[in-house]
């Protein structure tokens, strides 16, 4: 009977949490850039973009988790100690970015609401193309943290977010070239 008990607690918590929650689904462009820890290492960055959703829960201060596709092209021109003869090298990565972010609400009303946000995310890349694999201490890192700060706008049922993400981890699985990689999204999205 306790279990029971327990269970339709944890059940009802669980349906009330979810029907608190707005569904936001978001689209936009992504823009990258580097910061490396070698005079020469220099990569830039492309416009890349971002399609996913986030759950908010909660009202005035809410923690919103999500998950988002991304797709970004990168430049190499100059890698720390490894020769590329002077070519430019493209990588594109592909994955799935998890933030766990917790924000609150600086204006609410029913047609303008203005938010900032902030928190972790992990970065999964599952696919990584690129023009240098004779150069196997350049392989990406699989699994990427990187830390958000942003602000949105809601216009009743529209939403406008954007959103800086600071990379925490070496983008490269390699002890000889660190190079973090930062993100600055402008996502446009529906709140349901």
């Amino acid at each position: 009977m306790k279990k029971l008990s327990i269970l339709i607690v944890l059940l009802a918590a669980t349906v009330t949490a979810f029907a608190q929650a707005r569904f936001n689904p978001k689209v936009g462009p992504s823009f990258s850039y580097y910061n490396s820890d070698g005079e020469d290492t220099e990569i830039k960055g492309k416009t890349g973009f971002v399609a996913g959703f986030d759950l908010r829960f909660g009202e005035t201060f809410y923690f919103a988790p999500g998950a988002y596709y991304f797709q970004q092209k990168n430049q190499v021109d100059e890698i720390g100690p490894f020769d590329i003869s002077g070519d430019n090298f493209e990588f594109t990565t592909r994955g799935i970015r998890i933030p766990l972010v917790v924000g609150g609400d600086l204006v609410k009303s029913e047609a303008l609401g203005i938010r900032v946000y902030t928190g972790p995310n992990i970065s999964f890349i599952f696919e990584d193309e690129d023009e240098f694999a004779d150069f196997e201490e350049l392989f990406l890192n699989e699994t990427i943290w990187g830390y958000n700060l942003g602000a949105g706008v809601d216009f009743g049922i529209v939403s406008i977010d954007l959103n800086h993400e600071w990379g925490l981890t070496n983008i490269f699985d390699s002890d000889t070239i660190d190079s973090r990689n930062h993100r600055l999204y402008l996502m446009v999205g529906i709140l349901f």
